[in-house]
């Protein structure tokens, strides 16, 4: 006879019911046993006595019981053991965001100053002169921007949040987080905050030239109007920005726009603003994130508002917008006009098709870009605001393409190398007359130049940028 292949006892006690007295009396009655008799076989499921006295038959006690091989099998079937290590290795997992959202907000400061400098409340105060209306420089979505001197730096940019706005704890997180990993000459450098007495704080490096809008349109006094090459350059540094931000830290900023790149003393543009920041896709192969619809009216990519879907290519859509603000020096949206000329980029896109771009261009610069260079600008901001995600290039694309065309704003405006050409040819004593052979001879040697200049772009895509 095969014996059981497992000889264990439980080791419980369990109250045994009156049916297995009775049955045990029965039988020791039958077969004259006395009660010093051995324990039964293993495989019988009656209630067996222990010296140890935990098989005694008075009510009082418990009796020990055999476990049969098929209950004990049971027990440690595959479902049971995952079910018991479950609960008893289970390890703290991190909150939810409603669960996050309820910390306190002074543990959640503790938790947040080992990513960067935390400030009391008296320090800000004391930079800000108890935010005195004379150290305003701004309002945004988030809150006032007041100017702070501080001790360690001369000037710092303080947002207070406030307490009406739509963005709350959770953006001023996000923005501690990110901006706390991030290092580059194109993003703006957040220096500390502050979470005390129902305050929210950050402090960022002092912009002194403002906003990008500020200089563009409902300029403050004493901003004359930036020309053209310059504004070309300030946008190559936005791009550079967020180049970095999409490849160097898998990040989508999702509120580009043009009081969100600040220009600093030498007009380096520097991209702000990161409460709406997303991690991008991870290394799975996904190509998008799937999130709510957040941003700024006007900049919002088409395709991300109607599938929920986020991408890289939503931050190009909302720096195609900016790169038209820039030429034209308007409002993405402008409720005061007609329909087709409400929205920015639809307005664009109609003109361009009329072939009446001489009535978007802003009025400071008319005559004064480079056709050749206007004609390859219009080409890069289109190519931004295309209705599909898939049509609109890369930020590493935008920044060669812009580069190029400030190369060619540059070539005209110093008369480039069709005056070189005319000047040497002046020396020698054949003087060229104006007319038909010199617009013809320019002409060609402009042409030649620019698909020299477009080759070395091309070639070039692969190089490191600065960073």
């Amino acid at each position: 006879m095969m014996k059981p292949f497992i000889d264990i006892s439980c080791t419980h006690r369990v109250n045994v019911t009156s049916y297995w007295r009775k049955q045990e009396r029965g039988r020791r009655k039958k077969e004259g046993e006395s009660s010093t008799t051995s324990s039964t076989p293993f495989n019988s499921c009656s209630p067996v006595r222990h010296e140890s006295g935990y098989g005694d038959h008075s009510r009082r006690g418990g009796r020990r019981c055999c476990i049969s091989p098929f209950l004990f099998l049971l027990y440690m079937s595959p479902p049971s053991i995952h079910a018991f290590r479950n609960e008893t290795t289970k390890t703290p997992c991190a909150p939810s965001a409603d669960q996050a959202a309820r910390i306190p907000k002074r543990t959640e400061s503790l938790l947040l100053t080992d990513l960067c400098r935390y400030f009391s409340l008296s320090e800000i105060a004391s930079a800000t002169n108890s935010f005195d209306k004379s150290r305003l420089l701004g309002v945004g979505g988030f809150g006032r921007v007041y100017l702070g001197l501080f001790p360690e730096f001369a000037q710092a940019a303080v947002k207070r949040a406030n307490p009406q706005s739509q963005q709350g704890i959770r953006e001023f997180r996000t923005e501690i987080k990110t901006l706390s990993f991030l290092r580059h000459r194109h993003l703006v450098q957040l220096l500390g905050f502050c979470q005390e007495a129902d305050e929210m704080l950050l402090v960022y490096e002092y912009m002194p030239r403002g906003t990008l809008r500020d200089h563009l349109y409902h300029r403050k006094q004493g901003n004359p109007p930036l020309p053209w090459s310059r504004r070309v350059s300030i946008c190559i540094g936005a791009a550079r920005g967020l180049h970095y931000l999409h490849s160097g830290a898998n990040f989508i900023h999702r509120d580009v726009k043009s009081t969100n790149i600040l220009l600093d003393d030498e007009w380096v543009a520097k991209v702000s603003d990161f409460g709406l920041c997303r991690a991008g896709p991870g290394v799975d192969g996904e190509s998008h994130v799937s999130t709510g619809v957040k941003g700024s009216e006007g900049y919002l990519d088409p395709e991300y508002m109607r599938r929920q879907k986020l991408t890289e290519k939503s931050d190009v859509y909302s720096f195609g917008v900016v790169l038209l603000e820039v030429l034209c020096a308007r409002p993405a949206i402008c409720r005061g006009m007609v329909r087709e000329k409400t929205n920015l980029a639809d307005w664009v896109v109609v003109c361009r098709n009329r072939g009446e771009m001489e009535e978007i261009v802003d009025g400071e610069l008319r005559g004064r870009i480079a056709p050749l260079c206007l004609e390859r600008y219009l080409e890069i901001a289109e190519m931004c605001v295309a209705e599909r995600g898939v049509d609109r290039p890369a930020m590493e694309e935008v920044i060669w393409k812009l580069e190029f065309a400030l190369d060619l704003q540059k070539e005209w405006e110093g008369g480039g190398l069709a005056l070189e050409a005319n000047q040497e040819v002046g020396t020698s004593g054949e003087q060229v007359e104006a007319g038909s052979t010199t617009s013809s001879s320019t002409a060609s040697l402009r042409m030649t130049e620019i698909f020299n200049v477009e080759s070395r772009f091309a070639e070039s895509k692969e190089r490191s940028w600065e960073i």
